[in-house]
């Protein structure tokens, strides 16, 4: 699936392959379910609630930067909108499933997918795991940037099935959630291209740079895809959304 986004394989019908690389997520989301009582003991386990701290911590960090020339007034509705939706990223359930969701982990073979690698499972957001399939990061390859596969359409579809087999909220608080997670990737994406900037010379700068390349293109791309990408009508994400613009 990189490849598709990164325009090397182009399919014929690129609507109707993520329609089925997402109902085949979701069948795997629901043999998880079924057999988690059973899976459980190869669970990799790691402090799911800490991670999402750091990222949130991560994702105002790189909110600020953005906005930077805000006004107090300005600034206390920024966050506002940011609690709101770290509230709503807190409050969600986690899923058992794999722990190992890129694009290049799902293999197109005549137009079908695959998913591949479950060597490491444990609970995390379905959310997050979707937003981070559909999406490319291009590493290693020459001229690329981040993509999103992610649509409204997509989304709507799979907040339908979510609100059908396992939870009872509204579909539309589960696209809020995906276009939140979303938001929360390309905050993180954003970080990590600032913190390269500022310290070139550690092992993992040197790394990130070598795999992604030229960081003015890099962070140019992640900030396409934070302000051009809406998955929902959630109103906090379009807020934030709305207030990176006004200062870019």
């Amino acid at each position: 699936l990189d490849a598709v986004a990164q325009q090397h394989q182009v399919p014929a019908d690129l609507d109707a392959l993520l329609a089925a690389t997402l109902t085949t997520c979701c069948r795997i989301e629901s043999v998880f379910a079924e057999n988690t009582e059973r899976l459980l003991p190869y669970a990799f386990r790691f402090d799911l609630d800490a991670t999402l701290r750091t990222l949130r911590q991560q994702g105002r960090q790189t909110l600020g930067y953005l906005t930077s020339a805000m006004t107090p007034a300005q600034t206390k509705h920024l966050d506002t909108a940011w609690n709101a939706i770290s509230e709503r990223l807190s409050a969600a359930p986690p899923t058992f499933d794999s722990l190992d969701y890129q694009s290049r982990n799902i293999v197109i073979s005549d137009g079908t997918p695959t998913f591949i690698d479950f060597s490491s499972i444990g609970w995390d957001w379905q959310e997050r795991r979707l937003v981070q399939y559909f999406s490319s990061i291009g590493a290693n390859q020459t001229d690329a940037g981040f993509v999103t596969l992610l649509n409204p359409d997509l989304v709507a579809t799979y907040a339908g099935w979510v609100t059908t087999y396992r939870e009872t909220c509204s579909p539309l608080a589960i696209a809020a959630r995906v276009d939140s997670h979303h938001l929360l990737f390309y905050l993180s994406v954003i970080y990590q291209i600032l913190r390269t900037v500022a310290q070139p010379e550690t092992p993992e700068s040197r790394a990130r740079l070598k795999a992604w390349g030229d960081p003015k293109a890099r962070y140019q791309s992640a900030l396409s895809q934070l302000l051009n990408t809406s998955l929902s009508t959630d109103v906090w994400t379009t807020q934030i959304r709305e207030m990176i613009a006004e200062w870019q």
